[in-house]
């Protein structure tokens, strides 16, 4: 943990609360609250709120039963209610959230003296109203800030990242041996998933897809019973998360040895991929690493089958900006980290993708997922 890094990110956003003439917002989303102040809730409930003020402490308004946890990582004004009362309720949901809101109202209104920021994009309405009767001013929408802040992302974040990405890489070792004949996708999954709970010292969990044979054509889906034959391809498309921080890779593995067709569309890939690292810098265009896969794919002849994006930023989402499209025009920088996945889905011989993380650096980029591309 690093507290100077949630400490800069709140000096950061109060520098854009400031020049939109705001002098408060309201964080609700619990990973906004993690980014700003490093307190990750066990109550995805929207038990936690964060007070920004462009002028004064920062407030967390936080369940008694998660106090402790809070004050460890939260050094400003912590003020508590009860999150849990065995007598009334176990469960604080929103409503009960905006009484609360309205009890510490004094508190929070010496905090504001003109128009506040809200999380429109998050905030339920009952909570939006008892904002608006406490502090009795407009109120503005902040999402979209706090959105174009997370796209360059800070050392501790990118870290969070990196750790991720080698957790991924841990689970293709345990599954590559395991792509063999008879094997089915659920079993797989289950075995992956309790080789990394006994690897790491905390529960965690690898989401994503395990398709196989004629399902790979879908380009997603969750494990079945489907058992492997010879000859197919599986993908295994895996994201998980290090402390909110999201990683997300994928490998394609061929069921005993690929054949020609399987090889000339791998190497089709490789060499999509090969482009798109040519433009990976700060200034390129997103559509522009679109276009750098899509070009080798199509002068391939395979454009047809080639259905979506070429990749997306990760972060506190496993899919955030930047996005690689045709008609993105997001621009990358140094701090972006981002998801590389082209893709060519062939019913002749089942789809083939593969998914790299990169971080985008002054010089180019650094790449992150350190498992072999192999397909077999």
């Amino acid at each position: 943990m690093q507290p100077a890094a949630f400490l800069e990110r709140r000096r950061q956003f109060k520098q854009c609360l400031a020049s939109r003439n705001l002098s408060l917002a309201v964080i609700s989303d619990p990973r906004h609250v993690y980014y700003f102040t490093g307190f990750q809730t066990a109550n995805l409930r929207l038990a936690t709120l964060l007070f920004l003020p462009v002028s004064s402490d920062s407030v967390l308004l936080v369940g008694s039963t998660e106090a402790m946890k809070a004050e460890e990582v939260f050094k400003e004004e912590l003020l508590t209610f009860k999150d849990y009362d065995v007598s009334e309720h176990m469960v604080v949901y929103p409503e009960l959230m905006a009484e609360q809101l309205k009890k510490n109202a004094r508190d929070l209104r010496r905090k504001s003296d003109g128009k506040l920021g809200i999380e429109s994009w998050h905030l339920p309405a009952v909570l939006s109203e008892a904002i608006k009767e406490s502090f009795g001013v407009n109120m503005v929408d902040v999402s979209k800030d706090i959105l174009s802040m997370r796209f360059v992302k800070s050392h501790d974040e990118v870290e969070k990242i990196k750790e991720g990405s080698r957790l991924l890489d841990e689970a293709y070792r345990v599954i590559k041996p395991l792509i063999r004949e008879g094997m089915t996708e659920i079993s797989i999954c289950a075995t992956v998933q309790e080789a990394l709970f006994k690897q790491t010292d905390r529960t965690q969990l690898v989401l994503g897809d395990y398709i196989s044979g004629e399902r790979t054509v879908e380009v997603s889906g969750s494990p079945t019973r489907r058992k492997l034959r010879r000859g197919d391809t599986m993908i295994v498309d895996l994201q998980t998360t290090c402390e909110q921080y999201w990683a997300d890779t994928t490998r394609t593995f061929t069921v005993g040895k690929p054949n020609r067709h399987q090889i000339r569309v791998w190497d089709v890939l490789i060499e999509a991929r090969k482009a798109v690292e040519l433009v990976l810098k700060p200034g390129t265009l997103a559509r522009d690493v679109y276009k750098a896969a899509c070009s080798v794919i199509n002068r391939a002849g395979y454009g047809d089958l080639f259905p979506h994006h070429v990749g997306h930023g990760i972060g506190l989402e496993s899919q955030e900006g930047p996005f690689f499209l045709a008609n993105s025009s997001e621009q990358l920088k140094d701090g972006v980290v981002c998801a590389i996945e082209p893709g060519i889905y062939d019913k002749s011989i089942g789809g083939i993708r593969l998914e790299d993380d990169y971080l985008i650096t002054e010089d180019g980029f650094e790449g992150l997922s350190l498992f072999p591309l192999e397909l077999n």
